[in-house]
């Protein structure tokens, strides 16, 4: 069944009005999808409290200064051995028999009395060896005694010019490794103040990144889904509307549909059946090539398609003025919902601003989106008037 040429035209005009609003509001949806903001990760891992110390260097040995003390043990050791170096075994018969003949020239030279007898010469001559050795051993004793002093001031003045040095050398050792040790204590701390302040700064600029995402993605998300709504209901609406059998199924599409209703309102044709109808007409311009029947090529091509396909072109530019209008909408209520977030967020962290004021700041952004969706209903509505006085 096929209707008047005037009622057709106005059935057309109906079937475009809601293909049109479909495919605006399907580009609107797939437009918020791309103005979504990716949250972030918070940055992993924790800083410890306090920056790390570094490692102790290694203190040199601490010089010391001797004093050198000498006790009798050590003196009467010294002694002996200077005594046994001077009367050792190998001189000590030389000792002796100088010791004897000395005695002897005594005896026969003086007037000692001993040279009466044998006996009184031995003992002479043992006394006189013993004084000598007892005379030798002072002798040592007066030697040793000034050597070990002058041994004690000898060493003790060498190691106090050894010892000077040193540590004063030792001292100039630990005020360096002090400071380098301060030194490095410090660049650590600095290197780790710098590492906190970049770790918290990458932190809150990613926490307040993901908190204009969430308000950002949930306009977003509550806009599309009314989007959905409303277009689900035109798309209900022209699946009704299709379905009074009107238009045979293949040319149920919005460049179709423009083209029939151009071939009709301009007298071109009087119907779609028939060999003069709008269907053979369609089809021979497009083995022609002189019309497009694909619509992503001709959003493209759009204005190369004003002359043969104008009612289809006037349709599309409408809709994409509108569009326009509405992603410029869509980017202020963006960049609106941005600056109101970091606001509410100043005024919340003075506990002076709640959730609910913040909100309702955020939905003003869509506000131009609300007369769209409002447009939408009233499609719908019209649709559905115009199925019902077709019943």
């Amino acid at each position: 069944m096929e209707l008047p040429k005037d009622e057709l035209i106005g059935y057309l005009g109906e079937v475009i009005a809601l293909e049109a609003y479909c495919y605006g509001a399907k580009e609107l949806i797939d437009y918020l999808e791309t103005t979504r903001i990716k949250p972030l990760d918070l940055p992993g891992g924790t800083l410890p409290d306090e920056p790390p110390r570094p490692s102790m260097p290694e203190i040199p040995k601490k010089p010391e200064k001797k004093e050198y003390t000498f006790t009798f043990a050590d003196y009467f050791d010294d002694v002996k051995n200077t005594f046994s170096n001077w009367v050792g075994e190998d001189r000590l018969v030389y000792w002796m028999f100088g010791a004897a003949l000395f005695a002897l020239i005594l005896v026969f030279t003086t007037n000692t009395g001993f040279k009466e007898s044998l006996y009184g010469i031995v003992i002479f001559c043992v006394i006189i060896i013993a004084a000598v050795f007892a005379g030798l051993f002072v002798i040592v004793l007066i030697f040793e005694a000034v050597a070990s002093s002058e041994n004690k001031q000898r060493l003790t003045k060498q190691n106090e010019d050894e010892y000077e040095p040193a540590r004063l050398n030792y001292e100039s050792q630990i005020k360096t490794l002090a400071e380098k040790y301060t030194h490095d204590c410090r660049e650590v701390s600095e290197a780790y103040e710098r590492l906190k302040q970049a770790h918290d700064g990458r932190r809150n600029e990613r926490i307040a990144h993901n908190q204009k995402a969430w308000r950002v993605n949930g306009a977003i998300g509550r806009t599309q889904e009314l989007l959905n709504k409303g277009r689900n209901n035109l798309i209900d609406n022209l699946k009704q509307l299709y379905a009074l059998g009107y238009v045979y199924p293949k040319y149920r599409n919005l460049v179709a549909v423009s083209s029939f209703y151009e071939y009709l309102d301009s007298g071109r044709c009087d119907a779609l059946e028939g060999a003069d109808g709008a269907y053979n007409v369609y089809e021979n311009e497009l083995r022609l090539d002189r019309i497009i029947d694909k619509l992503d090529v001709i959003i493209k091509k759009l204005d190369q398609i004003i002359k043969t396909q104008y009612k289809l072109y006037t349709e599309l530019v409408k809709v994409n003025e509108n569009i326009t209008e509405l992603k410029t909408s869509i980017d202020e209520g963006i960049q609106s919902i941005k600056t109101q977030v970091e606001n509410s967020s100043r005024r919340i962290s003075e506990l002076s601003y709640g959730l609910a004021e913040m909100n309702e700041e955020i939905d003003k952004g869509f506000v131009q989106m609300d007369e769209y969706l409002i447009k939408l209903d009233k499609a719908s509505t019209r649709a559905l008037d115009y199925l019902s006085s077709r019943k």
